[in-house]
């Protein structure tokens, strides 16, 4: 899902994270930190720690970033046409492989 958007991720003990504000911009937010801060805070018992964490990067302060799984579950929450297309596109990638099966 991650390489449909295009979000730049880091690698921090062994699991890929990415920044509120880049999965803002892949969103195409407007203001994109604040409003993927604003979708956790209005979902935040639907996030554990297979989806969040706050993590401290060497030269920055401490912020929240999200797994794979937690980029997806911000996409199920977020209201821009991107995110509209990629529910589309991952509804149906989903069809497709439970026909398969």
């Amino acid at each position: 899902m991650t390489n449909k958007l295009n979000i730049p991720t880091i690698t921090h003990q062994q699991q890929e994270w990415a920044s509120a504000e880049q999965i803002g911009i892949a969103l195409e937010y407007p203001n994109p930190e604040q409003a993927i801060i604003q979708i956790y805070q209005e979902n935040t018992e639907e996030f554990d720690q297979r989806t969040t964490a706050i993590i401290q990067l060497t030269d920055q302060p401490p912020q929240r970033m999200y797994t794979r799984r937690g980029i997806h579950l911000i996409s199920m929450f977020a209201t821009t046409e991107k995110a509209k297309d990629l529910r589309a596109q991952t509804l149906e990638e989903v069809h497709q492989f439970l026909s398969q099966v």
